[in-house]
């Protein structure tokens, strides 16, 4: 995304671009809060393509590229109490939140992205599908879905929205693209 309200509505946060790209859409991350429209930079200098804002509001995890252009997913308090952390997956894209402590990412396996579960505090990823995945994740309000677009040969069509079920089980197709 690239704008976020927070969970409570009063802040909106954005990407700002600074300086040399390192990918589309990458920037600074800051928030506006709405009541005072007072603006700063989150992660200053830290250059983002893609974030998720925690359902308690108190943190973010992110993509941003390494210095070689890997990209690698972080978290990070939106307080400031702590440095940002680098999560384990040696190269991930569109880390989102879950709605148990889990955050959903595109990871590389061979030559093919999939989707991802790593639980938050153990550290501990598993591929969360079995499909290769073509764009990064998105949560269902209620977290017991987990959507992407994965591959589909077809006459007309070459990916298809999928909802993989956060307890395990069979997939539905939602549309075809």
């Amino acid at each position: 995304p690239t704008s976020v309200f927070s969970p409570d509505g009063d802040k909106l946060y954005y990407l700002v671009e600074k300086g040399q790209q390192r990918g589309f859409g990458s920037g600074e991350l800051w928030v506006i809060n709405r009541s005072t429209g007072a603006s700063e930079a989150v992660l200053p200098a830290m250059p983002i393509t893609s974030y998720d804002i925690s359902a308690d509001g108190e943190s973010v995890t992110f993509a941003a590229s390494d210095p070689s252009g890997k990209s690698q997913i972080w978290i990070a308090r939106l307080d400031r109490r702590s440095p940002p952390r680098k999560l384990p997956p040696p190269e991930a894209l569109g880390p989102v939140f879950g709605r148990a402590g889990e955050i959903y990412y595109r990871g590389l396996d061979r030559d093919q992205w999939y989707l991802y579960e790593l639980d938050i505090a153990s550290g501990a990823s598993r591929k969360f599908t079995p499909e290769p995945a073509v764009n990064s994740p998105i949560i269902s309000p209620d977290g017991q879905w987990i959507l992407s677009l994965v591959p589909h040969e077809g006459k007309d069509t070459s990916t298809v929205l999928k909802a993989f079920p956060k307890a395990g089980g069979t997939p539905l197709s939602i549309c075809r693209r």
